[in-house]
């Protein structure tokens, strides 16, 4: 997950953007999650995603 923190970077700073990751509680790096505007869980997710299958 850091690889993605120059291109996090340029986003924010070059583009002026937010960058929203989604990921698993279990599979989420802490430094990928300080480099996000937003987090969205998988596990929150789950009962929305559940519904459309």
């Amino acid at each position: 997950d850091g690889d993605f923190e120059d291109a996090i970077s340029y986003v924010k700073s070059e583009l002026h953007k937010e960058v929203w990751v989604s990921g698993s509680t279990s599979s989420l790096s802490p430094d990928l999650q300080s480099y996000s505007d937003n987090v969205l869980w998988m596990e929150d997710m789950s009962p929305a995603i559940d519904r459309t299958f």
